[in-house]
């Protein structure tokens, strides 16, 4: 059981990915999960990390948060074990997706970094 719910987390997560066009933070995967009570922050970041050692997901830095996607090698798993997803969940993070998109793109698409220059100022650059 605990495997199937696992790989049923990795499908998840691997749907969501292909199914926006911008990589999605770690928190914003882990809100879903959590905003529906499918399992634990503690599950979550497991199965993340094993999609990352089995190649199937890519990290991204972006300014201080950890954004992912998918690699071809996690487009093809998908493919492969979509079926695995009922259509209750595929339409629920459907709904979710084009609900929060623009909140959740704008939060990954905003960057700013600032350091102190040798005169004790301070320069900002910012990117939208």
């Amino acid at each position: 059981m605990i495997e199937k719910t696992s790989t049923l987390y990795k499908m998840i997560i691997l749907y969501m990915l292909e199914k926006v066009s911008f990589p999605l933070s770690n928190n914003q995967i882990t809100n879903f999960f959590l905003d529906r009570e499918y399992t634990t922050y503690f599950h979550v970041q497991q199965t993340i990390h094993d999609l990352m050692e089995s190649h199937l997901i890519t990290e991204k830095k972006n300014g201080k948060s950890t954004c992912y996607e998918t690699t071809e090698e996690g487009r093809k798993t998908l493919s492969y074990f979509h079926k695995n997803i009922s259509e209750e969940i595929c339409t629920e993070i459907d709904n979710y997706l084009t609900e929060k998109a623009y909140e959740m793109r704008n939060e990954n698409s905003m960057k700013a970094e600032y350091y102190r220059t040798p005169e004790q100022e301070y320069v900002v650059s910012l990117q939208v």
